[in-house]
């Protein structure tokens, strides 16, 4: 995927990734740095058989690579979905993900969450749906006319 492409068209970019092209601009300056030094520990831990700069290159820069994180944090597809668009194996978007995860979590952190105050019976009323998953034979209830088969309400 050509990032530097895709954020030329502004509005492309927000609705692909779910940021602006300016923010993510902002949050790749401020999330570099953190990468690095990450990498840099990573590296230089003793039980490590390379020395730094041995070992595979990586295919994606960092900015490809945040790219490709939101993408899936905003859409959920599989990884293999997500490889075939980046251009790398499966396996290769798992660490990725790995090695992004900590770096991006740190950054999370900063951000303030604002609780709901919320009753136990406004909970209750916000509960409104219900599925029926398919059980072993048993004796007693549990037979569902609906699905013809014997379920459990979850």
């Amino acid at each position: 995927m050509n990032i530097k492409k895709i954020l030329s068209k502004p509005k492309t970019f927000t609705r692909i990734f779910g940021i602006s092209p300016q923010e993510f601009k902002k949050l790749v300056i401020e999330l570099e740095p953190l990468w690095n030094k990450a990498e840099i520990q990573r590296k230089s831990r003793p039980d490590r058989k390379h020395a730094i700069g041995g070992g595979r290159v990586y295919v994606l820069s960092f900015e490809q690579s945040l790219a490709m994180y939101l993408l899936y944090i905003r859409t959920y597809i599989p990884y293999v979905v997500i490889g075939m668009i980046f251009h790398i194996d499966d396996g290769s978007v798992t660490r990725y993900f790995q090695k992004l995860r900590p770096v991006v979590g740190q950054r999370m952190k900063k951000v303030a969450i604002t609780r709901i105050p919320i009753t136990q019976e406004e909970l209750l009323e916000l509960i409104a749906d219900a599925t029926e998953q398919e059980t072993e034979r048993r004796t007693g209830s549990g037979y569902s006319g609906k699905k013809k088969k014997h379920t459990i309400k979850t």
